[in-house]
């Protein structure tokens, strides 16, 4: 990764395999850096004491990011049969960033005019586990700032489901998720 325009980057451990909570801080050599805990630890650039079962876990994670990214990058043909199946039904369904540098795993879909909530709920009453919005404001009630930004109104947001996949996600189960959509829909 190259990381010559970036004074300092951090990457969460859960998004690469590890655990949650634990993380990797990148910073530029000689950048100015004060604690807001005194302690010892990292040449005395925080306070507290190491997670280390977090540390080693996100450790192993890193090693394997490698073969986690090719696992992940075959799954960008799954979800493009997944979003060509279900946006043929002509039922206005449309996929948010298409055409744009994405997620291989991940498909974010519209439906427009439909409350996604109640799909949301419908979907997990049938065995599926999906977003209403990002991960990291799954549970909330209101609609996601993202797809606001994107230059969606507020009736559109609220229309919007986010499914992840897997590496080990099977056609059939990709297949078995369209049909329900579809019969919800």
């Amino acid at each position: 990764m190259d990381l010559s325009g970036c004074d300092a980057a951090v990457f969460s451990g859960h998004k690469v395999g590890g655990p949650r909570g634990a993380a990797l801080l990148w910073m530029r050599p000689g950048l100015p850096w004060e604690a807001l805990m005194d302690g010892p630890q990292e040449r005395r650039r925080r306070g507290g004491t190491e997670d280390l079962p977090a540390i080693l876990g996100l450790a192993a994670a890193v090693r394997h990011l490698t073969e986690r990214q090719s696992m992940n990058a075959s799954l960008a043909t799954v979800r493009d049969a997944f979003e060509t199946e279900v946006t043929s039904w002509d039922r206005d369904i449309e996929v948010i960033g298409l055409g744009s540098p994405r997620l291989p795993n991940t498909s974010c879909l519209l439906f427009r005019g439909r409350n996604g909530e109640a799909l949301h709920a419908a979907l997990d009453l049938a065995g599926f586990a999906v977003s209403t919005g990002s991960a990291c404001h799954s549970g909330a009630v209101k609609p996601s700032h993202a797809i606001m930004t994107l230059g969606y109104g507020l009736d559109d947001a609220r229309s919007v489901l986010r499914f992840s996949m897997l590496p080990d996600v099977q056609t059939s189960e990709v297949e078995a998720l369209a049909a329900a959509i579809k019969r919800l829909t």
